[in-house]
Parts: C-alpha cells; structure tokens; sequence
C-alpha cells in the first residue's frame, strides 16, 4: 500500500482528504507548519501520522517526504503573499525528489472554490521532473 502525506493538511480539503483516507482504513501522513494545529485537527485519528516541516528548510521538506510515494500539495500563503507560493513550491518540490517521492499532486490556489466544494488537482510525476531537471541542466 502507497503512503500518502497530505501538504498543507490543516485547510477544508486537506481534512475531507485526510476523511476520505481514513474511511477506508488507510494511513495517511498530515504535514503542516505549528504541531499544535495539526494535533488539534487529525490527533484523534490513529491513522495520522503527524509531522511538521519549515519549508525553508530543503532537510525538514526532504524529511517530512521521506518514505512518501504521493505527495497531495496544498499548502497555502496569504492573499497579500501570494507571490511567495512559486518560491515555495519550487522547494517542496526539490525536497519530494529528493526523498524519492514517486507522484506529486497539487491543488492550485487558482481553481479553488472551496465554498462549492470544487477543487481541480495536478498530478505530476517526479520521474517527469526529475528529467526535465536534468535536460535544463545539459
């Protein structure tokens, strides 16, 4: 069975995703910046696994990915910082290939409309980028 960590857990879709996880059984892995809201959230899932990162940090990202095969991206910034997600999306992504993460799915800020429950997703596989990195590299 896969491991999934869910990126940026704390929001509505990360706790319907991490609901569904749990429905059927699966362990599932919640990543997210303050412990405290993570524990407060999923603590009294016993399927969890808890784990925070800074994302400033390419050892914590790398980290918190370890043992990961899907990465579900859905960590957040403020409206006013928006700016910072590229930045920040470049690292989680350095990090889940580094720590061997097969697939990477992201929910962009820009398709969600949470209060009608509608979110489009990504898939990306690390393979793809991991040569696409290699072919800018040459």
């Amino acid at each position: 069975m896969s491991t999934v960590a869910l990126f940026g857990a704390a929001g509505v879709i990360g706790q319907s995703i991490a609901a569904a996880l749990s429905s059927k059984g699966r362990p599932y892995r919640v990543v997210g910046r303050t412990e405290a809201s993570l524990r407060k959230t999923f603590g009294a899932d016993p399927l969890a696994e808890i784990v925070t990162w800074n994302p400033d940090s390419p050892a914590s990202v790398q980290a918190a990915a370890t043992g990961v095969e899907t990465l579900i991206y859905m960590v957040g910034v403020n409206y006013w910082q928006f700016e910072l997600h590229p930045e920040l999306m470049r690292k989680t992504l350095a990090g889940a290939i580094a720590a061997g993460v097969k697939n990477i799915i992201e929910e962009p800020d820009s398709v969600r409309n949470v209060g009608d429950r509608h979110a489009v997703f990504i898939l990306i596989s690390s393979n793809a980028l991991s040569s696409r990195k290699r072919s800018n590299q040459a």
